[in-house]
């Protein structure tokens, strides 16, 4: 009876989180079989109660169309949950890629400005630049917490140093936006656990019972 109590409750739980992703057949049977499943626990009691030994038979046969039912949701839901921690991980995966290849792209076009107003002004301009380029390197190392110098300045050093600023404020959102892809790929995964152990639960739960009903009916055969 408190197989029957526990499936019924795990089996919720799994109607809650995939219900809308399994196939509606499956699910429709399972749902069947759970309103139906508090009255076979209560016929299973009172048999065991009673000692009916011709209702063991039947009720046996009844628990494996209750176990078959479950055991195929469980096989469905644990399909969904493969598929959604595959496209979750994915994603992430996708968008750490994204990210790098935009850090990338940013960091060459950066050196590639550098390059250009150095030619154009290395003897005027040789201390802030070479200031800029410093902050250009720690940049492109990843360093986003490295200050700027002549943000401030209102010729070409100073265009050229607020162009890096952005740089450097596009690069850390863009380590902002991929942990968070990694943090809800890890909350995926803990997600997914809890499912895959309430998935666990409906299975394991009506093989317990099919085998508690067997030993039953063999000692009283």
């Amino acid at each position: 009876v408190r197989t029957g109590e526990a499936i019924g409750t795990s089996f919720t739980r799994v109607n809650e989180l995939f219900g809308g992703d399994i196939d509606p057949i499956v699910m429709g049977g399972a749902v069947d079989m759970a309103r139906r499943l508090p009255e076979l626990t209560e016929n299973v009691r009172a048999a065991f109660a009673g000692r009916q030994r011709t209702q063991f038979a039947p009720l046996h046969e009844e628990w494996l169309d209750f176990a078959t039912a479950f055991n195929r949701v469980a096989a469905a839901a644990r399909t969904e949950v493969k598929r959604r921690s595959d496209a979750s991980l994915a994603a992430a995966h996708e968008l750490e890629r994204q990210a790098r290849a935009i850090v990338l792209l940013a960091a060459g076009a950066g050196l590639v400005g550098c390059v250009l107003v150095w030619v154009v002004l290395v003897r005027l301009l040789a201390r802030p630049l070479g200031r800029l380029a410093v902050a250009m390197d720690r940049l492109s190392r990843g360093a986003v917490e490295t200050a700027v110098p002549g943000t401030d300045r209102t010729d070409q050093v100073g265009d050229m140093a607020r162009a890096v600023l952005v740089f450097r404020d596009n690069l850390e959102a863009t380590r902002n936006l991929t942990e968070t892809a990694l943090e809800n790929a890890r909350r995926t995964a803990v997600a997914t656990t809890q499912a895959s152990d309430a998935i666990g639960q409906v299975s394991d739960g009506a093989m317990t019972q099919l085998a508690e009903l067997r030993q039953v009916e063999e000692a009283l055969s």
